[in-house]
């Protein structure tokens, strides 16, 4: 016979739910859920990773009849996830689907799976976008009072999925280190125009007075703003993807482009003894590279993605230390190199791609 429950402490329901956090009760996780049991507005029997071992602990706590899985779900074995690194994009849409922050990474690098913190709620496979999340039973030793965890992962998966929900419910007061950086930046660059247009200069030479109030853009910045180069300011691989697009540039003319680029920065890094003391340099193994936080490799997909991964780099490291005269060099460059590629393009060109609406096949 069914007693009043609502004096019955939250923390012994909670005691005996596995944490999985899985949703499959029909509750957003095993908090809401235990909240309804002892408000009696929630059966025994909706805990499928729980099994017999959760429906009898509830029966006893909640004082309700044990019916043995009558008109609930069926018990349902453990699960864990893997990340498959060769499809991970680092697109972080998994991050905050786990409730128990199991998964770690950030946005464009690789993301992993941490196994031992794992519970099998598979809410990550939902927002993958390209389906590099597998699925494996779990193949460890047999544990109490479940068969497939203990009471002591079940009371962390709890305290990792409080932390998770406190931080969501309250604002970040600090911004991050790269927001930081960004507002000095922007910040900088704001005064030195101000400086700027107050003196009515810009460069060195002596022909370089322009009147008041106006300020002309440095050549890399032209370029960039006019769409020379497939990179720099909110571009990204989708605008790369584009400028190979125009240009009908087939694969290998793709990754003759991004060598092009390649060796610019290699080269750039090799003559700059300050970058090239920097921590984490490494333009040995192409086409892989790395500069301090600037990560770009292909992660098994096309060109687009390392050249727009590159480009941040170029952009944000290289370009500001170039001179007007070496920027206008390097657009001349580039706009030869460009020219050559389009030249072979025309001996050997691209076969046509299919016309699907609004979206095309790069």
């Amino acid at each position: 016979m069914n007693r009043d429950t609502t004096q019955v402490p939250l923390r012994a329901i909670l005691a005996v739910l596995p944490q999985t956090q899985c949703r499959l009760c029909g509750f957003d996780g095993c908090r809401p859920y235990a909240q309804a049991l002892r408000a009696g507005d929630a059966d025994i029997t909706l805990c499928p990773p729980g099994g017999a071992f959760t429906r009898r602990s509830l029966a006893a706590l909640l004082g309700r009849e044990d019916r043995d899985g009558e008109g609930g779900c069926l018990p349902a074995p453990r699960t864990l996830v893997a990340i498959d690194p060769g499809g991970c994009i680092g697109c972080a849409r998994c991050l905050p689907a786990c409730p128990v922050d199991a998964i770690v990474g950030a946005p464009g690098l690789l993301h992993a799976v941490v196994a031992g913190q794992c519970t099998g709620c598979l809410l990550c496979l939902a927002p993958c976008p390209v389906d590099c999340i597998r699925v494996h039973a779990y193949e460890g030793p047999a544990h109490d009072p479940w068969p497939d965890r203990s009471g002591a992962e079940a009371h962390e998966a709890r305290l990792r999925a409080y932390r998770k929900a406190r931080r969501n419910r309250v604002p970040q007061r600090r911004e991050s280190a790269h927001a930081e950086r960004e507002r000095k930046r922007r910040e900088i660059r704001e005064a030195l125009e101000s400086t700027r247009r107050r003196r009515g200069w810009q460069g060195a030479g002596r022909d370089r007075r322009i009147p008041p109030g106006e300020l002309r853009q440095s050549r890399c910045e032209e370029s960039i703003m006019s769409g020379h180069y497939p990179f720099g300011g909110k571009a990204n691989r989708v605008t790369a993807f584009a400028f190979f697009e125009q240009n009908q540039l087939g694969l290998e003319l793709q990754e003759r482009y991004y060598r092009w680029w390649y060796d610019f920065a290699k080269t750039a890094v090799d003559k700059d003894p300050d970058l090239k003391a920097t921590r984490g340099v490494d333009f040995k193994h192409y086409p892989y590279g790395q500069h301090a936080e600037a990560d770009f490799h292909l992660h098994g997909y096309k060109w687009a993605t390392a050249l727009a991964d590159l480009g941040a780099f170029i952009t944000n490291v290289l370009f500001p230390k170039l001179s007007d005269d070496a920027a206008h060099k390097l657009a001349h460059d580039h706009e030869a190199m460009l020219k050559a590629l389009r030249a072979e393009r025309e001996k050997a060109p691209r076969e046509a791609v299919p016309d699907v609406g609004r979206y095309r096949h790069v």
